[in-house]
Order: C-alpha cells, then structure tokens, then sequence
C-alpha cells in the first residue's frame, strides 16, 4: 500500500481510533506480532498520554475490525487461547507512527 494511500486513511480516523492504531504500532516496533491484550493495555496508557477517555475492550476489537478492512493489520486467531495475534500489513510500524504522531499533533 502507498504511503499517500495511508496518510488518507489516517486523516479520517478519530483520534481514539488513530491511538489505538498508533498502539498497536508501537508494540509491533520491535516483534512481528502482538495480542489483544497486549493492544487494550496499550492504548489505554496513549490515551492517559494524550487525556483522552479510553474506550473499553468492545470499542478497540471495533478498531481493530476496522483497520483489517482497511488493510492496515491482519489478525489470526490463536487457537490455544481466546485471543488475537495482531500483525501490520503493508507498512512499517515506524512509519505508521510517525503518520500518526503527526496527524494527533495537529489535532
């Protein structure tokens, strides 16, 4: 996917959804995949960064419904456990971070 292709959808996301985008991106800096969990915690710690009401769990599996139709991320089930692994298609997570830091600093 092309960066402009990108940067459009990340000027149409919300700022609750660009943070927990800008989460899981951060989790995935340094290994290939994430989980739920892992995901939720971390977007409720970018949301107390930037004084933002956090959503709950629903809220965030939502999101996440939605960047994989985007073709953002792509998820797979685990099948030992009721949970997500979380991966990035397309696009390195550094630069999806640094689309995202962007768009909230202009916000």
């Amino acid at each position: 996917m092309r960066r402009s292709v990108i940067r459009r959808i990340v000027d149409t996301l919300r700022d609750d959804e660009l943070l927990a985008l800008l989460g899981i991106a951060q989790l995935l800096r340094d290994q290939s995949y994430t989980i739920f969990n892992h995901a939720f915690k971390e977007y409720k710690k970018l949301c107390r960064d930037y004084s933002v009401i956090p959503h709950g769990k629903a809220s965030l599996r939502k999101y996440i419904y939605q960047f994989i139709h985007l073709d953002l991320i792509r998820r797979n089930k685990i099948k030992h456990e009721r949970s997500l692994e979380i991966t990035l298609l397309n696009i390195p997570s550094i630069v999806l971070i640094g689309l995202v830091h962007k768009k909230l600093k202009k916000n």
